[in-house]
């Protein structure tokens, strides 16, 4: 572990250690590759529908996401936990979801002319996305000590808005040189992000919760949600939080 846990329930925060600063910095980049690949999906991949669909059929191809969100985390999530391989339980779906994204963002841009083909690519983006980012998230209390947390989703925070605010102010340039560029770019980011994660996870013990294997998908997922009011306020906030971003990037363009 390259954060020492300090075993006391009470103990106040200690300050971190450049060391430590440094291991989150690394653990948090692919929050960075990942908010910028889904924001320049989400924001300019409608320019690649303009011209074969309606807001309609647009609106419905990028909404996919929404649908997806409904069962796809709970699913890799489960797996996530329940999978035993030489590279962990999460490190699989990271790169299997980290190829799948920077697959479907180069060839996203390659057939603006034809509807499915943007539908297909998109779906596959979205879907990697998720397969991606919840072993992604699961990460943090595998390798990070419950006293740092807190600090460890700051640093998170920090680069998934980075992401954001990159693609947003710089995706109409990049678009505006090359359609492709944009997507080419954001492929080149997820790729070299999940490489530094692979890198870094690799040289760590990854400490298994083996508490949390009597959890067995999505029924327990869903039933902990029903029971415990703490769950049920967080999905509500996150939800919240999640349509805002997502209002904002309807307005850029």
């Amino acid at each position: 572990m390259s954060i020492s846990t300090a075993g006391g329930t009470a103990a106040p925060a200690t300050p971190l250690t450049w060391q430590q600063r440094r291991f989150l910095f690394a653990l948090a980049l692919p929050a960075l590759g990942l908010s910028l690949a889904y924001a320049l999906v989400t924001t300019y991949g409608p320019v690649l529908l303009q011209d074969v669909s309606g807001p309609t059929v647009t609106g419905a191809l990028i909404g996919m996401e929404g649908v997806l969100a409904l069962f796809v985390p709970l699913l890799v999530g489960g797996a996530s936990d329940r999978l035993h391989t030489r590279l962990g339980g999460r490190l699989p779906f990271i790169l299997a979801g980290g190829a799948l994204a920077g697959l479907s963002l180069v060839l996203l841009p390659l057939g603006p002319d034809s509807l499915l083909w943007v539908g297909l690519c998109l779906g596959a983006f979205f879907i990697s996305y998720f397969v991606y980012y919840v072993p992604y998230n699961a990460l943090y209390p595998d390798l990070v000590p419950r006293e740092a947390l807190g600090r460890s989703q700051g640093f998170q925070g920090t680069f998934r808005s980075i992401g954001m605010m990159v693609a947003m102010t710089l995706g109409g340039v990049w678009l505006a040189v090359w359609r492709p560029l944009p997507f080419v770019l954001g492929a080149l980011v997820v790729a070299a992000v999940t490489a530094a994660l692979f890198a870094l996870v690799r040289r760590q013990e990854v400490e298994e919760h083996h508490h949390l294997r009597q959890h067995r998908g999505v029924r327990d997922a869903l039933l902990m949600a029903r029971d415990d009011d703490r769950v049920r306020r967080w999905m509500i906030a996150n939800t919240c939080w999640e349509a805002a971003l997502g209002s904002l990037r309807t307005f850029v363009i």
